[in-house]
Formats: C-alpha cells, sequence, structure tokens
C-alpha cells in the first residue's frame, strides 16, 4: 500500500533521475526496484558501489517512512554497507525493513538482490527521528 507519505518520498528528483520505483512500503517494511542504466556502470561495467549505495538507502527510508507518524520525518545518520558480488543485470530489486524504530532513532536494514535473486549488497543504517515544524 502506497501512502501520500510514500508517494511524496518516491517522488523526489533522486528517485525520477535514478528511476527508482516504490513496489510497496508497509509495516516497516519496503520494496523499490532499480533500472541498471549505463550511466550506472563503473569502468568494469557493474553497477557503481555509490548507485547501490542509493538504493540501499531509499528502501530503508522507505521502510521507516511507512512506520512514522505523519508530523516526523527521518534523516540518515550513518549507514555501513557490505559489497557481495558485482551487480549486473538490467534491474535491480531493494528489500528493507526496520529493525527498531524509537522515538529519536530508527536502526533499520537494507538488501539488494540481482535478476537471479542472488543477494549482491546489504546495508544497516542509523536514522534520526525529527519533528516536522
Amino acid at each position: 500500500m502506497l501512502t501520500e507519505k510514500s508517494k511524496t518520498l518516491s517522488s523526489s528528483p533522486v528517485w525520477n533521475h535514478i528511476g527508482l520505483e516504490l513496489q510497496y512500503a508497509d509495516s516497516g517494511k519496503s520494496k523499490v526496484s532499480m533500472p541498471v542504466k549505463k550511466e550506472f556502470l563503473q569502468i568494469f561495467e557493474k553497477v557503481h558501489g555509490g548507485i547501490l549505495a542509493t538504493l540501499l538507502d531509499a528502501t530503508m527510508a522507505s521502510a521507516i517512512n511507512s512506520v512514522l507518524e505523519d508530523h516526523v520525518f527521518s534523516v540518515t545518520a550513518e549507514m555501513k554497507i557490505q559489497y557481495l558480488r558485482p551487480a549486473t543485470g538490467s534491474i535491480l530489486i531493494g528489500k528493507g525493513e526496520v529493525i527498531q524504530n524509537g522515538k529519536t532513532v530508527t536502526i533499520c536494514k537494507s538488501e539488494i538482490y540481482d535478476e537471479q535473486d542472488k543477494l549482491v549488497a546489504f546495508a544497516t543504517g542509523t536514522f534520526v527521528n525529527k519533528e516536522k515544524t
């Protein structure tokens, strides 16, 4: 289910530029797809790690926003990424999940899978929750 909050998040300029598409975000879980564009490849024709980091971050943000109250927003404070194998193919899928949602801090995890459903990378992140003013 896509709420107005999820629709707003997924319509941001960076999401549009990269081509991220929110598949779902509900109850602290999310799924985001990303097309693999030629511009995303490094010199060895594998998806650049920074692009993968963006997908991981966006997927965690989607999961978090599905549990935050409307008057609260969240920003990434830190993220740790483990790259497991080169990312190839025409599409990548990010799956995110909230691990712990506190009043001021939320902990989340995210995984990226390729078209063969192989785990490409995963991340954990700490997000700071703030009141909208």
